[in-house]
């Protein structure tokens, strides 16, 4: 990988995905990747040696070697990697009166800050915590804005957040909900079919405290509040588990990292700030 300088970099860590099981591999400053996998189709990325993630303006895959050792190998052809694309100077357009514009919903990726794990939807609405993004279209999220809902939680306690649904682009348009009554692992997952008010959300802006790696800055992380019970989305590293709150938390039990949330611009990869919608 070429970085257009070295000298800030030293050890890095090479990810790859076939969209069910993860691959690491370490590599000194200066030095290349060499790794050994079975044949699939890989998606990569590259981070530094304290957990935040860089782009490579360019990647090359080398086959080692005159020819395969065994029938079940990949090719250069099976890898892809997010690279920076080539800048180029803008043409300079006519003025022209604007025209008042609206802006779209954004298109994001749910990540936690503990383990930076991925909110990931199969298209038969198999549900779970993803450590990688990809496949992308498992994880692309459009945030709808929605009407809140006249009843529940964020009704009672009269806030001004503006709610949204969380639709996954793919998957049939499936949409994130939290059932009321219900706590932990229990009833929540995605659907699709009426919009039912405990498929709607809102945003609530914390600190990403210590935990936090990489893209932390002011704004950048939030609770994902359900709007109709109060229940908070969270991921549970001890115990690999993806769940909602029991209904009305207290805010002191939300102060603790699993509740905590990043929006990564799903073109970008850069985490948002959330303050602009909320």
């Amino acid at each position: 990988p070429f970085f257009g300088t070295w000298t800030q970099y030293t050890n890095m860590k090479l990810r790859l995905s076939n969209g069910e099981t993860v691959y690491d591999f370490s590599s000194e400053q200066y030095k290349d990747f060499q790794i050994i996998l079975p044949k699939g189709t890989y998606h990569g990325r590259i981070f530094k040696e304290d957990g935040t993630e860089v782009t490579a303006k360019h990647i090359e895959v080398v086959p080692i070697g005159e020819k395969p050792l065994c029938s079940n190998y990949v090719k250069p052809s099976d890898f892809s990697f997010p690279t920076l694309s080539p800048t180029s100077t803008p043409t300079v357009s006519p003025t022209v009166t604007a025209s008042p514009s609206v802006t779209p919903d954004p298109s994001v990726r749910i990540r936690s800050v503990v383990d930076k794990m991925y909110l990931w939807v199969r298209s038969d609405g198999g549900f779970k915590a993803n450590v990688d993004e990809f496949p992308l279209y498992n994880t692309r999220i459009i945030l709808k804005k929605e009407t809140c809902p006249g009843i529940g939680y964020h009704f009672q306690l009269q806030l001004t957040n503006p709610c949204y649904l969380a639709q996954w682009e793919e998957a049939g348009g499936r949409r994130l909900y939290a059932e009321n009554g219900k706590e932990y692992s229990a009833g929540v997952g995605t659907k699709k079919g009426d919009i039912q008010n405990n498929q709607v959300w809102f945003l609530d802006e914390t600190d990403c405290g210590e935990e936090c790696v990489g893209d932390c800055g002011p704004g950048t992380c939030t609770l994902i509040r359900n709007a109709r019970n109060g229940r908070s989305m969270y991921w549970n590293s001890p115990n690999d588990v993806l769940g909602a709150s029991p209904e009305s938390p207290s805010d002191d039990s939300l102060l603790k990292a699993k509740f905590k949330w990043q929006l990564i611009d799903a073109d970008t990869g850069i985490a948002m700030d959330i303050t602009g919608y909320d």
